[in-house]
């Protein structure tokens, strides 16, 4: 396979790979390696001022402006379209165009944005002024958890996000990646996805009558996705590392294959995990992606953040553009993540030394 990687000075944050490498496809390729010039992403336009404690979700507005939701602080921002604090969107509280823990962003046609609060259990939509139009409650689920900021919405604005059921003592958390249509408020499983593998914490003293604690086992391999045009979905799976299309229906039409960059769990990693009863169920090879770090660019290029050694410095994504089968590798500085790509720029998020989460824009 070629390979190659581009160094550059330590101010510039994003590198691209010159090479892609197929394992395998059923998108009608043979296997190969394929070498891409991939341009650069240009230069950072601007960071912005703002400290940010933790941001869950960006929604970028038709004229560039940006709203952000800082799930810490429990707030909405809107910045212009260069950085700059505006003004917050809402207030903290219960009432109508309030919130108590907003985590979720969902863009709607006509700059519409619907926000989701996970501890209302309630989505509100804002219109293009910035004002509330409506709330809607959350789907009534018989198991499993509601909405969280994996939220997206498709062009005829139904809601699709993951849910997952939680474990019983000796077994394992279920994942569905769920449908829901606000008019009808008619929910529908399109897909079930693995869930990271549970370890059972027996209590002190079986005498106690205390309930086994389950535990989620570091670096166990979980499955992702990601919404594309026209409704359809890509399911990233993690063992093996593959991405299935699916359409509207939840059909898989295709299948593509990726390269898992194996990357084992360090001896410093694995003395880390406490209690130390846990670190046997740890893989030796940690999963091939990060979940939750998967990213739609307009166009459907799918951005997955792969996983790296523990003391690289920097951090990697696999860029799939799936019409093509073609497959191209981004690092990215430590501590940094892709937030949203639109055809124009890639926004992320970088975690400065004091712990704040400090919002960039560079050209694509």
């Amino acid at each position: 396979m070629m390979s190659k990687i581009a160094r550059v000075p330590s101010s510039v944050l994003l590198v691209f790979t010159a090479c892609v490498s197929l394992l395998g496809s059923d998108f009608g390729f043979e296997k190969s390696d394929v070498a891409v010039q991939t341009p650069g992403p240009g230069r950072r336009v601007w960071e912005s001022p703002v400290e940010f404690s933790n941001i869950s979700a960006i929604r970028v507005l038709n004229d560039g402006r940006i709203l952000v939701v800082d799930a810490r602080e429990k707030s909405i921002q809107l910045l212009s379209r260069e950085g700059i604090l505006v003004k917050s969107i809402g207030r903290l509280g219960r009432g109508p165009g309030e919130f108590a823990r907003p985590r979720i962003a969902v863009a709607l046609a006509g700059d519409s944005t619907l926000f989701g609060d996970t501890e209302l259990r309630r989505f509100s939509l804002f219109g293009p002024s910035f004002s509330l139009s409506s709330t809607v409650a959350y789907p009534v689920l018989t198991t499993g958890t509601g909405p969280d900021a994996d939220t997206q919405s498709d062009g005829e604005g139904r809601l699709f996000f993951s849910s997952v059921t939680p474990s019983l003592a000796g077994a394992s958390s279920s994942t569905s990646l769920l449908r829901f249509n606000r008019k009808t408020s008619r929910v529908d499983t399109i897909a079930e996805l693995r869930s990271s593998k549970q370890f059972q914490m027996p209590p002190p003293t079986m005498a106690s009558g205390k309930p086994f604690m389950s535990l989620i086992v570091p670096f166990s391999p979980q499955d992702g996705w990601a919404l594309l045009s026209g409704g359809r979905v890509a399911l990233v799976r993690a063992n093996p590392y593959a991405i299935e299309l699916l359409d509207r229906n939840g059909k898989v039409t295709a299948t593509m294959k990726l390269q898992n960059p194996n990357i084992r769990v360090s001896s410093a990693e694995l003395a880390a995990i406490s209690p130390i009863t846990l670190q046997d169920s740890v893989p030796k090879v940690k999963p091939p992606f990060v979940p939750g770090q998967i990213v739609v660019a307009d166009g459907d290029d799918i951005w997955i953040q792969t996983t790296s050694p523990r003391d690289a410095d920097f951090v990697s994504y696999d860029i799939v553009t799936v019409s093509t089968s073609l497959v191209r590798r981004l690092l990215l500085q430590p501590n940094t993540r892709v937030l949203r790509v639109t055809n124009q720029h890639i926004y992320t998020a970088r975690v400065d030394e004091d712990g704040f989460h400090r919002l960039s824009m560079y050209e694509r």
